[in-house]
């Protein structure tokens, strides 16, 4: 049950960028239709395009990684002490968990 909430919220947020994604490129037309004007590719649009989505996506993945962190340091730190193996609580990357 717990999962299938995590997995919409995932969902729901993937969706919300997405949409910000798009709202960003219709904003970027002008922009895009000049710079094909002055000579440049398609291809060297799409490459700038995918070049900043994927810095965006570094970035947003790198900042998720050290909040994750952060937070789950902070409700074990503010939780009360007799939930047992709570100190034992972390972080794991997705492929350690596959091994299990």
């Amino acid at each position: 049950m717990l999962l299938s909430a995590v997995a919409a919220v995932l969902l729901i947020a993937c969706a919300n960028v997405a949409n910000l994604l798009l709202a960003r490129g219709t904003v970027r037309q002008k922009e895009m239709s000049i710079r094909a004007a002055m000579g440049a590719s398609r291809g060297r649009l799409i490459r700038q395009l995918l070049a900043e989505s994927l810095l965006l996506a570094f970035v947003s993945g790198a900042l998720g990684i050290v909040l994750s962190l952060w937070g789950v340091e902070a409700l074990v730190s503010a939780s009360p002490l007799d939930i047992p193996r709570l100190r034992d609580v972390t972080v794991v990357a997705a492929s350690s968990c596959s091994r299990r």
